[in-house]
């Protein structure tokens, strides 16, 4: 099946994909802000060449062109865009979380292999890279087809203890599927995508695409527990790694949104079991202002519940009569609704 209908490279050049890094990403214009600053966290901590390869849901307006472009000469690296035939997927389960572009992930390594590209990294755009991952890049982690992290939940044990057996798992080792990186060869040889899209198809997984992929990957993962390479929201202080190389920002508190804007180190409550997180909404911002997209606002509160959010985290921050302003601003949007 030729699932490529269009490409678009930024910063052209000839690419020896066997010696760089390939980062694969999937996104479409509303998470932009946060493709660009995953990328460029990616490039300021990188130590080898690396190409970027983003599979795009809808047009890419010319203004992000732009930026994309910019981006690409300032590193000296390639990114490329894809359009891919998406038939296959856009009639699968679908809501405000997993959209037709989280199942892009399921299709990518077969049109990369296209191109002779034997293993990528793929990432969600909720994700900055804080050190550099060129030895973990280029380990030799065969005979597995992907190495994973243990999926951190709000909820300890909530995957060993319910969602592996719901699924119909044979053990306990569920991941995130937001970082993996990938065997592009034996992903293909062993058609994961496609078992993946069939699962789909038939069944209503609450985490649909990682459920399923959960599901036709299990006894094919390097399983990895320490989560240095996908450090997500619900990881407590004691389990946080000495030397993190991914922070996933999961949840509904995405860095770029307005309600978190203010949020850093200093707004941890005391007792507070995963303050770690603060200082990284911060380095996220940090790598947000050097990025082409440092004067786009951040996404304003879409309930009265963000709106309360942000006044608390201002209040904590000592900002008071802005709290106050946020918190009526609360009362109103309640009110409201």
């Amino acid at each position: 099946m030729e699932l490529l209908r269009d490409r678009k490279f930024f910063n052209k050049k000839e690419i020896d994909f066997d010696s760089v890094v390939n980062i694969l990403l999937c996104s479409d214009k509303n998470v932009i802000r946060g493709l660009g600053t995953t990328v460029v966290s990616i490039l300021e901590n990188i130590s080898m060449p690396c190409v970027i390869h983003v599979a795009f849901n809808g047009d890419l307006p010319k203004h992000e062109e732009i930026r994309f472009l910019e981006l690409a000469n300032k590193y000296k690296t390639s990114i490329i865009f894809y359009w891919i035939d998406d038939k296959d997927i856009k009639n699968l389960h679908s809501n405000s979380y997993i959209t037709t572009t989280a199942y892009y992930r399921l299709l990518m390594p077969y049109v990369l292999q296209d191109f002779h590209i034997d293993r990528c990294l793929y990432l969600d755009t909720d994700v900055i890279c804080v050190n550099d991952f060129s030895d973990w890049y280029t380990q030799d982690f065969s005979p597995y087809i992907a190495f994973v992290t243990k999926d951190a939940t709000a909820t300890p044990n909530l995957r060993e203890e319910k969602t592996c057996k719901e699924i119909g798992m044979k053990g306990i080792d569920y991941f995130n599927s937001g970082i993996m990186l990938i065997d592009i060869s034996r992903y293909v040889s062993d058609n994961i995508g496609y078992k993946a899209m069939s699962l789909c198809s038939k069944n209503d997984y609450s985490a649909m695409d990682q459920d399923v992929l959960n599901i036709v990957l299990e006894g094919n993962v390097l399983f990895d527990k320490t989560y240095t390479y996908n450090c997500a929201m619900s990881v407590r202080n004691d389990e946080v790694p000495n030397n993190i190389v991914f922070v996933h920002f999961t949840g509904g508190k995405k860095p770029w949104r307005l309600c978190v804007s203010e949020l850093g180190e200093k707004t941890a409550s005391l007792g507070d079991i995963k303050s770690w997180r603060y200082k990284y909404y911060e380095e996220w911002r940090t790598y947000a202002a050097i990025s082409p997209w440092a004067e786009v606002p951040f996404t304003l509160p879409n309930n009265y519940t963000e709106w309360r959010y942000y006044s608390t985290v201002c209040f904590k921050n000592g900002q008071y009569l802005k709290a106050i302003k946020l918190y009526f601003k609360y009362l109103s949007e309640k009110y409201k609704s």
